[in-house]
């Protein structure tokens, strides 16, 4: 019997969020040994409840998993169990991880991604719809990959706004994949498995139950480098997010709200926490300056109309309604058969011109550029990441600096 279908089986009949599941797998390595221990073996393992034991020794039919994985092949959702070397690593690092991933799309290669999670309140303002748009279009026009629920208000703003900019989404669900929540997100969540995914660790047929909603938030935090809160009141889900990513060690950030309103209570109130305060999408991704040599290798993909790996590929596929010969990406992707752009140098100074200069001469790394400017290595480092935000020049993956 293939290893997965033991892996599901343990998994359904323990239910999601499962601190025993945990257990389990860790004790014993893998849901295969859980299923052929007896009796005595499991309730010799401390921490595991005489009930959960029960219902593992009286639920060995394997049935159920069949049919969900032939349920999931029929419907084109794939199934990636914690495992597998395609389950996100940032999920195996959080409290309590998801052991099961429900996928409809693609999940790429997104542990190299910047991924900054959106969320806010369903019952929201119009600045908060608008600023919620904002931010996902300006994040996406960045090469960063935008998460969120996918539920009404603030969620499904921050998705669209990202989509507007042709970039890749994630929405984490509350219930099952092949569930449509909200309904009217039925022809956007096909939209965005196009050239992201639609996700949830819960089951296929299960519903949008509201006890489900607090359970999937740390996993939209556990896959976000950062947590951006549009709008949010005291009581909100997306400060439950926002309090997973804090135990999860991840950046916080708030959209500033008027002082007046009970939607915006909570945000605000982060930011008197401590949380970073941002007006534009720039002022996130400053943070994660060491991630632009990936989202400007994002952002090429998608002006060249490709899509990004699955779960069983290494490397962007064409999209069959793009031509592109070999010669011309050979020259997307390498840049050298390119003809550098020129740069007018007269509009910097410092160590930035002195950059520049260099770089119209010809790619280099840092520490051969050091032999050559009239200042530090700090300053240097400062001139590199200031060019490389402005888009003017691209770090390489053999380290040499380009003019793009």
């Amino acid at each position: 019997m293939d290893k997965l279908v033991y892996h599901l089986w343990l998994t359904l009949l323990l239910g999601v969020k499962s601190i025993e599941l945990d257990l389990l797998l860790n004790a014993f390595g893998s849901a295969e040994e859980v299923y052929r221990k007896k009796r005595g073996e499991l309730l010799s393992l401390g921490g595991l409840k005489s009930d959960t034991v029960e219902r593992i020794i009286k639920n060995r039919d394997l049935d159920d998993a069949m049919d969900e994985l032939y349920r999931c092949k029929k419907l084109g959702v794939k199934i990636i169990p914690s495992y597998s070397e395609k389950f996100p690593v940032r999920l195996l690092n959080i409290y309590c991880p998801p052991h099961i991933l429900y996928v409809k799309g693609n999940l790429g290669n997104i542990d190299e991604e910047l991924c900054i999670s959106v969320v806010g309140t369903r019952s929201c303002s119009r600045y908060g719809l608008d600023s919620a748009r904002f931010f996902g279009q300006g994040l996406a026009g960045l090469g960063v990959t935008v998460v969120s629920g996918g539920a009404r208000g603030i969620d499904t703003a921050a998705l669209k706004g990202a989509h507007r900019a042709y970039g890749r989404t994630i929405a984490v669900m509350g219930c099952g994949v092949d569930v449509v929540y909200p309904r009217e997100n039925r022809d956007f969540f096909r939209a965005i498995a196009t050239d992201g995914a639609v996700i949830s660790e819960f089951p296929l047929g299960t519903p949008p139950a509201g006890a489900n909603f607090p359970i999937r938030n740390r996993i939209i935090s556990g896959l976000s480098q950062g947590v951006l809160v549009v709008e949010a009141p005291k009581k909100s889900g997306a400060l439950i997010t926002a309090r997973n990513a804090l135990e999860q060690g991840r950046d916080i950030f708030v959209v500033p709200g008027e002082i007046a309103s009970e939607y915006c209570e909570g945000s605000n109130e982060l930011i008197k926490e401590g949380a970073y305060l941002v007006t534009d999408a720039r002022d996130i991704v400053g943070q994660y300056r060491y991630f632009i040599p990936v989202m400007r290798d994002n952002l090429n993909r998608r002006l060249r109309g490709e899509e990004f790996a699955d779960d069983e590929e290494t490397a962007p596929v064409p999209k069959k309604e793009v031509s592109v010969s070999k010669e011309e990406a050979k020259k997307a992707v390498l840049k050298e058969e390119e003809p550098k752009k020129s740069v007018d140098t007269d509009k910097y100074e410092g160590a930035e011109k002195e950059v520049l200069t260099l770089l119209i001469e010809g790619d280099m790394t840092a520490d051969e550029m050091l032999a050559h400017v009239s200042v530090s290595s700090s300053e240097l480092n400062t001139a590199l990441i200031t060019l490389e935000m402005e888009g003017i020049i691209l770090k390489k993956l053999d380290k040499r600096y380009s003019i793009i």
